[in-house]
């Protein structure tokens, strides 16, 4: 009893369901529709994040062995010196990311007459061609002749 007012349980009527002897547990052929709809919508939405960072993560995969390759053969041509840079135009194709042959990659080496006097500006670039078209990576540098 609350001030005075007595609270009584309230009865439930029967049901359209139960009136016909069928039960209310379970779910209703539309309800399992929608269920599996949404279900699919959510599934298509996971299925597209995975697809794209599973491309992206084949390119970055990429184009890291291309700016290592890159990396490799101006250390090596920075290694050879400044007077060695005279003939170092080159272009290697079909390689591997160490380097050797076996590959999708091409390497191309540009040494040009740098800005300055006395230097040498080296220009490498990486290319290739993989499922999503043709990429390409360069780096260059500047040698001097001390």
């Amino acid at each position: 009893m609350i001030a005075g007012i007595r609270i009584q349980p309230v009865k439930r009527s029967s049901s359209f369901l139960s009136e016909k002897g069928l039960s209310e547990k379970g779910f209703t052929l539309i309800e399992l529709m929608i269920s599996v709809a949404a279900l699919a919508v959510a599934i298509l939405g996971v299925g597209n994040v995975i697809v794209n960072a599973a491309r992206s993560s084949a390119i970055a995969r990429k184009n890291t062995m291309a700016c290592n390759l890159c990396q490799a053969k101006i250390e090596a041509l920075k290694a050879l010196g400044y007077n060695a840079l005279a003939n170092a135009n080159s272009q290697e194709s079909n390689i591997n990311e160490k380097g050797e042959q076996g590959g999708c990659f091409t390497r191309t080496v540009t040494a040009t007459n740098g800005p300055l006097p006395d230097t040498k500006l080296i220009t490498v670039t990486v290319s290739w061609t993989d499922l999503f078209g043709p990429r390409t990576v360069s780096l260059q540098t500047m040698v001097a002749n001390l």
